[in-house]
This record gives structure tokens, C-alpha cells and sequence, in this order.
């Protein structure tokens, strides 16, 4: 009686895997010699080989174990089963838009790589994004196309700045960066200028409300307090970070204030709806 074709498969299966675990190799038993192990440095050779076959990826995680080492990035990506070490050399690097750090959620363009010194795969990044970041730059789109159509971006309503103020009411967080830069910058700059600190969140949930508040607390008082202009400023970040002086409660509390408000928000490659509807940035 002819033997079952599946059963036949397992008993050869079951022949091979043996092989595998110490049972004698089909080349043995056949009488023929076994082939030569390969070295560690052809076997990571391989291994490096294989994952340069892969090509580009976008691949999705939390950033964690940031550290930098003469301008070149080193992290991990990680998600709740697995971590992704990574690599961003300084010219890749000086293009990112946003401050690195550990936590934020990131989508990485990179290619996998074996580094067989140190017997590691990881990820050679070429393009780091914030994750959900697209969304956010459609959203903001949106926003100043229905700004501009309110008119709170006009040019013409843009109201001329004081030459020589007196007295700048600055809005922005108590001892932050932003804050430390304008203090030194009044001081060298023109030491007989008067400074009022309105602290205020900066980032957040809570952040748009305060400062809009202030702003229009600041122009209702300002005969009182003796200021000539505002001034609202905060250090750079990501979109994400610098998201509340994109709402519209604090575009038309710069609008509606008489008082000249002149926008220091970000980097200088960061832009904000602030931005525009100050009459300076």
C-alpha cells in the first residue's frame, strides 16, 4: 500500500529539522564533506547585506536615548514591543524643524543597516518628522485662509511701531529663555527702556486663553501701566509646540488691541498665525 504524501512530507521534514538540531546533516550521511563555517565577519557580512537589500522605510516610534556627538544624532525608536536604535549624521540633522528630545513621537525616513563592529542593526536616518505633523500644517492652512478672509491678517491695518518706546510690556513664560533673550537684548541694545513681564503659559491647552487675556488686559490698561507697545515671545519648537499662537483668540486679541504688537515667537524658521497678524515679526 503506498505511503500517505502527507506523511511522507512530515517524516521528511522531521529528517531536515534534525539536521538542524545535531542530528546528522544530509551531507554527512551521504558520505560528502560538510561546507566550511563561515567566519563572524562573513556572517555579520551577510547580515549587513540583507538589510541594505531593504531599502527605505518610514517607520513610526518615540524617541528615547537621545544623546548627540559632534553634531550627529544617536536615539532609539521605540513603541510598546520593540526598540529601533538609530542614526542621524549632522548634515541630515541640521535640517530637522523641531527641538529634538527624548518622548516626542516621530516618523523617521531611513534605511536598515548591521554595523558588524559592534554587532548592531539599526537605522540610518535621513528625514525625521514629527508624527501627525502633515495633519497639523493642513489644519494651519486652513486657519489663515479663514483669518485672511476675517481680515485679521490685512497688511493695511498693520499700525506703525513707537521709535523710541518707553515702557514694552513683554509677554511670555517667567524664567524662560525667551524671557532672558529680551532682558539681554533691551539691556544692550537700549538700557533706558522700561520692561513689564506678563507671565504666561506658553504651550498647551491653557496657553492660547492666557495669552490672549493678557494681551487684552495690557490694552485696556495701558494709559495705567505706561506702555507703548507689547512685545509676545517665546523660544522655538515644533509645531506642535508653538500651536496656541495659532488660535484665533489670540490672532484678534492682536487685532483689537491699539496698542502695536510686535510677534517674537520660534526660531526664525518657525512662522505662526501671531506672526501675521502682528504688525512686526
Amino acid at each position: 500500500m503506498p505511503e500517505d504524501p502527507e506523511r511522507k512530507s512530515a517524516k521528511r521534514s522531521f529528517t531536515e529539522a534534525m539536521g538542524l538540531f545535531g542530528g546528522a546533516s544530509r551531507e554527512a550521511a551521504a558520505g560528502r564533506p560538510e561546507t566550511p563555517p563561515l567566519s563572524v565577519s562573513e556572517f555579520t557580512g551577510l547580515l549587513r547585506d540583507t538589510l541594505d537589500s531593504l531599502g527605505t522605510h518610514r517607520v513610526a516610534g518615540e524617541v528615547s536615548n537621545f544623546g548627540e556627538k559632534g553634531g550627529h544624532w544617536y536615539f532609539t525608536l521605540k513603541d510598546a514591543e520593540a526598540n529601533l536604535p538609530c542614526v542621524m549624521w549632522r548634515d541630515k540633522a541640521r535640517g530637522v524643524a523641531f527641538d529634538m528630545r527624548d518622548g516626542v513621537s516621530v516618523v523617521a525616513t531611513g534605511e536598515p543597516s548591521f554595523y558588524p563592529k559592534f554587532g548592531k542593526a539599526q537605522m540610518y536616518v535621513s528625514d525625521l518628522r514629527l508624527k501627525g505633523e502633515g495633519s497639523l500644517q493642513e489644519r494651519l492652512k486652513a486657519l489663515i485662509e479663514q483669518l485672511r478672509g476675517l481680515g485679521y491678517l490685512d497688511a493695511a491695518r498693520k499700525r506703525p511701531l513707537p521709535g523710541f518706546p518707553t515702557r514694552i510690556a513683554v509677554v511670555t513664560s517667567r524664567d524662560s529663555a525667551a524671557e532672558a533673550d529680551v532682558i539681554r537684548t533691551a539691556r544692550m541694545r537700549f538700557p533706558g527702556v522700561g520692561l513689564l513681564l506678563v507671565d504666561v503659559r506658553v504651550q498647551g491647552d491653557l496657553a492660547a486663553p492666557q495669552v490672549a487675556k493678557a494681551i487684552t488686559l495690557l490694552d485696556r490698561n495701558a494709559a495705567r501701566l505706561a506702555i507703548d507697545c507689547i512685545l509676545v515671545a517665546r523660544g522655538g519648537g515644533s509645531l506642535e509646540d508653538l500651536w496656541c499662537f495659532n488660535e484665533e483668540l489670540v490672532a484678534r486679541a492682536i487685532r483689537r488691541c491699539p496698542v502695536p504688537v510686535v510677534s517674537a515667537v520660534g526660531h526664525e524658521i518657525d512662522f505662526t498665525i501671531a506672526d501675521f497678524a502682528a504688525d512686526l515679526r
